[in-house]
C-alpha cells in the first residue's frame, strides 16, 4: 500500500493530486491512501482511484498521526508537506519507505531525500524597507499586463510536487482526476438553485491574506459592466465573510447567487462545473476550478502567476492580468505601501479580457 501525505491548503492539495496520477500511472494496481487535514477530505473524495483517505485534525499530536497511518500498514510513503513533522509522524509509523524533501532537518526521519529542482522559486517575502525602496526608485504607472496561459512556466510550484514523485513535465501534463458524478451534479444543482443559464464564476477572497485580493469595489463595477454587455448570472464563492460582495450586488439588483460560505467541497466543485468561466484572485479555488477544466481569468498582485498561476489541464487555456510594478510579488499578507499591484488593473480592464475570452 502506498501512502500519500497530502499538503495543508487547498490550492497546494490540488498540485498534489496531479503528481498522485503520475503514482497513480506507474504503480496501476497499488492501493493508494491518502492522509489529509479533515477540512480537506472532501477534495480527495472527488477522486475515484484513491482507495482510501485518514483525515486528520488540527489539534492531533504527531504520535497519534502515526497510529493511524500504522493501521494501513503502508510499504512507500510520499511526504509532500515541507515539514519536520510529517515527516516525523511517518518515522513514527515505521513506513519502510519514506520520500520527501531534504532540508529543515528532516533527513533523520527519511529514507530517500530529493533534493528541491534547480528552477523552482522558494517563496520569500520582501521586507517593507525594500518594498518602499523600490517604489521610491519606480516613479512609473506600468500598464496591466494580459497573459494566455497555454503551457506550465518552467518555475511553477507544481513542477515542485511532480519532482517528488519522478515526473519531469515533457510532453505529458498529468491532470488531477476529480470528478463529480452527473447524478451527484445535477442533484447538487438543484438544492444550490442552479438552473440552466449562462454562469460566470467569482472568487473575491483570498485565503492568505488582504495583498492577494482585488479590491472589492472593482469586483462590483465588473459584474456591473460585463452584464450590460452579456446575459449571464453570476456565482459568487469563498468563506462567508465574502458574502459582503455578493449581497452588495444583490442589493443593486444585479444577477448574483451567493455561495459563500454554503458549499462543502463536493458542492463546490460542482457548482464551478456550471461555470462558463471564473475571475479570481490567487486562490485554492482557483485552482479547483482549473483542474475541473473549467477557463480561468486570475488577477494577480502580491503572487505571481509564473509560480501559482492557473494550470492549463485537460489543455484549456486560462488568462492572467498583473502589473509589473517592482515590488510584485512581494508574498506578504498585507500591503505596506499604496497597493498598487491590485489598483492598477482596472475593472475596464478585466471587463474586455474576459468579454474576450468568453467569445473565443
Amino acid at each position: 500500500m502506498i501512502l500519500v501525505r497530502s499538503p495543508n491548503w487547498l490550492g497546494d492539495a490540488v498540485f498534489c493530486a496531479a503528481a498522485v496520477s503520475v503514482i497513480r500511472r506507474a504503480f496501476p494496481k497499488a492501493r493508494i491512501v491518502v492522509l489529509c487535514n479533515a477540512k480537506l477530505e472532501g477534495i480527495w473524495r472527488l477522486r475515484q482511484d484513491i482507495e482510501g483517505i485518514i483525515p486528520r485534525s488540527p489539534n492531533e499530536s504527531p504520535l497519534e498521526t502515526a497510529r493511524k497511518i500504522k493501521r494501513y500498514s503502508p510499504s512507500l510513503v510520499f511526504i509532500f508537506p515541507h515539514s519536520l513533522r510529517t515527516a516525523l509522524e511517518a518515522w513514527l509509523a515505521g513506513v519502510p519507505v519514506r520520500i520527501g524533501y531534504a532540508g529543515r532537518c528532516r533527513g533523520v526521519f527519511l529514507t530517500h531525500l530529493i533534493h528541491w529542482p534547480g528552477a523552482a522559486v522558494k517563496f520569500k517575502k520582501r521586507s517593507r524597507s525594500e518594498i518602499k525602496r523600490l517604489l521610491v526608485l519606480d516613479k512609473t504607472q506600468p500598464e496591466p499586463e494580459i497573459e494566455q496561459v497555454r503551457t506550465l512556466p518552467l518555475e511553477h510550484h507544481l513542477r515542485v510536487y511532480l519532482r517528488l514523485v519522478g515526473h519531469d513535465v515533457n510532453g505529458w501534463l498529468p491532470g488531477c482526476n476529480f470528478s463529480v458524478s452527473e447524478i451527484a451534479k445535477h442533484s447538487i444543482w438543484a438544492r444550490l438553485g442552479l438552473a440552466e443559464d449562462r454562469y460566470i464564476g467569482l472568487i473575491p477572497g483570498g485565503e492568505y491574506g488582504e495583498a492577494k485580493r482585488w479590491p472589492a469595489e472593482y469586483f462590483i463595477d465588473l459584474v456591473r459592466l460585463v452584464s450590460d454587455k452579456l446575459p449571464c448570472r453570476w456565482i459568487i464563492f469563498g468563506k462567508e465573510t465574502e458574502s459582503k460582495i455578493a449581497k452588495d450586488l444583490i442589493y443593486h439588483g444585479l444577477p448574483v447567487i451567493d455561495l459563500c460560505g454554503k458549499t462543502s467541497l463536493e458542492e463546490l466543485a460542482a457548482a464551478l462545473l456550471k461555470c462558463q468561466m471564473v475571475v479570481s484572485n490567487d486562490t485554492g479555488p482557483m485552482h479547483l476550478a482549473a483542474a475541473l477544466g473549467v477557463p480561468v481569468l486570475g488577477l494577480f498582485g502580491s503572487t505571481s502567476p509564473s509560480f501559482t498561476g492557473p494550470i492549463p489541464f485537460q489543455g484549456v487555456q486560462h488568462t492572467v492580468i498583473r502589473a509589473a510594478v517592482k515590488c510584485a510579488p512581494c508574498f506578504r499578507r498585507r500591503c505596506p505601501a499604496d497597493f498598487r499591484c491590485m489598483r492598477s488593473i482596472k475593472p475596464d480592464l478585466v471587463t474586455e479580457a474576459l468579454v474576450k475570452q468568453l467569445s473565443v
